[in-house]
């Protein structure tokens, strides 16, 4: 498996497939249309030894343009490749067997499950949107969900999620982001955003869900931890309406065990200074916990993932976005929220950023860099238009 290094800030094996509109982007959903155009080409990677973050552009479905920063894209499946692969396409078909299978530049629409795991072999998910949900009769959705006949890993990057449901107490709409039954884990994901679910963010029976960088609003539960299960959570962001819960846990055999995370009910922009959001979790629920339920939530004082999965591999605490208006002869920065930096150990949430620019007032271009203690680490990105297309 590919690692990116500490000492010499090597990226891993970039994926060939790079969209530059994640953002529920891509064509209709499974019934029918066109499959979602190719990405356009990589851009060249960079001199051997010097590490880059990676930077795009994306959109949500009303239009609403982010910029995405990654620290690295990580390849599960380096050097031999994936055994099956599904790419450019607007349906993913259930992923059985025992192949090792890459998704990439998938974006369903109106689905029951988005991308649906029932065979035993290990999958990446990287570049993938769902939006909206349609079960056909059936009240059960997710934008992913396990369903293994054996355990194997399973790695999520990139990813957006709004499944356009209001969150729902009485299950007449069971639909949730990651849903996960037996044999599910490990789940790998890192860099999501997870909208509108009817139930939960991620709800697993499977216990060894990671989860790192990831912003969730707008659920039933948060997060819900089964019986023997646990999940991990760090630098991340989980938001949800007055009246719902953060979290939930089955019973004293539940944890959620969690680092530099904002636990918030109702933030409009959820960051550090919002009195709407809190380091420790407030709103937990539960059916069998004898005791208080917090005691189930456990605050961690470090990270634990990068030990964990390559894919969490991190030397950063800050990033960095810059726009020019007159093609890059000089740059302003972007004040991002939760991106690093003024106290916070690292970014969080998703590293996926509102554009706070009249896009019609100029032709701007954009760049990211990042930063440890302050000081950049490696060079640049590219420079990419509004079109996500790289810029000389």
């Amino acid at each position: 498996m590919a690692t990116l290094s500490s000492k010499n800030f090597q990226l891993v094996l970039i994926l060939a497939l790079v969209l530059a509109g994640c953002g529920g982007g891509g064509g209709g959903g499974g019934g029918g249309g066109g499959s979602p155009p190719p990405p356009p080409p990589p851009p060249p990677p960079p001199p051997p030894g010097v590490y880059r973050p990676e930077i795009f552009v994306e959109r949500d479905p009303d239009g609403t343009a982010y910029v995405r920063v990654l620290e690295q894209i990580y390849d599960p499946f380096a050097p031999a490749g994936p055994q099956r692969t599904f790419a450019n396409v607007n349906s993913v078909p259930d992923i059985d067997g025992g192949q090792t299978t890459l998704v990439s530049n998938a974006h369903v629409t109106q689905e029951k499950y988005g991308a649906h795991i029932i065979g035993s072999g290990a999958v990446s998910i990287y570049n993938y949107s769902s939006v909206g949900f349609n079960g056909g009769g059936s009240i059960h959705g997710a934008a992913i969900k396990l369903e293994r006949s054996s355990a194997a890993p399973t790695y999520i990057q990139r990813v957006f999620a709004d499944e356009q449901q209001q969150p729902d107490p009485t299950y007449v709409r069971n639909v949730d982001f990651l849903g996960v039954e037996f044999n599910g884990a490990p789940i790998y994901v890192r860099g999501a955003t997870a909208r509108n679910v009817s139930d939960g963010g991620v709800d697993t029976k499977s216990t060894g869900v990671s989860l790192m960088n990831v912003t969730f609003t707008s659920a039933n539960r948060g997060l819900r931890a089964w019986d023997d299960t646990e999940i991990t959570i760090v630098n991340s962001i989980i938001n949800v309406a007055p009246g719902f819960a953060q979290a939930w846990v089955y019973d004293n055999t539940s944890t959620i065990r969690y680092y530099n995370v904002l636990w918030c009910i109702g933030a409009a922009d959820p960051t550090p200074t919002d009195p709407n959001c809190t380091t420790d979790p407030t709103v937990v629920d539960d059916d069998n916990v004898s005791g208080s339920n917090l005691d189930r939530m456990v605050e961690l004082s470090s990270n634990p993932l990068p030990a964990v999965s390559p894919i969490f591999t991190t030397q950063i605490d800050r990033i960095v976005v810059e726009y020019s208006s007159n093609n890059g002869a000089s740059w302003q920065t972007i004040t991002l929220p939760n991106a690093g930096g003024g106290g916070l150990p690292a970014p969080v949430g998703d590293t996926r950023y509102r554009i706070p620019l009249n896009l019609n007032a100029a032709n701007y271009v954009f760049r990211a860099s990042v930063q440890q203690g302050g000081t950049m680490v490696g060079t640049y990105s590219v420079t990419l238009n509004e079109a996500g297309q790289v810029v000389p």
